[in-house]
C-alpha cells in the first residue's frame, strides 16, 4: 500500500505541514519527534530515508495526550501518589 502519494491525504502529513499546523519551529518539531520515537507511540513517526519524515496524525494526537499526562505526573507528583511502593 502506498500511503505517501502526493496530493492524497490518508491521515499522514509531512514535516513542513506539521510545522505549519502546530505553528512551531523545525527544532521544536524535531525535539518532539525524538520524544515520540522513545514513547509507546513511536509508530506516529514514519522515516522515508534519512531526511524525509511523515507523521500519522491520529497517533501523533495520542502521543501529545500521553506527553501532557506525563508532564502533569512529573510536575504534580501524581506518579508517586499512584506508586504505593514509595510510601
Amino acid at each position: 500500500m502506498n500511503y505517501l502519494v502526493r496530493g492524497v491525504n490518508h491521515g499522514f502529513t509531512d514535516k513542513q505541514e506539521m510545522m505549519a499546523k502546530l505553528k512551531i519551529s523545525r527544532s521544536t518539531l524535531m525535539r518532539r519527534t525524538r520524544d515520540c520515537e522513545h514513547s509507546p507511540y513511536k509508530k506516529a513517526v514514519i522515516h522515508d530515508g534519512a531526511r524525509r519524515l511523515y507523521y500519522r496524525l491520529e497517533l501523533w494526537d495520542k502521543f501529545m495526550e500521553y506527553r501532557t499526562d506525563k508532564y502533569y505526573e512529573e510536575i504534580y507528583g501524581i506518579e508517586s501518589i499512584r506508586d504505593r511502593s514509595v510510601i
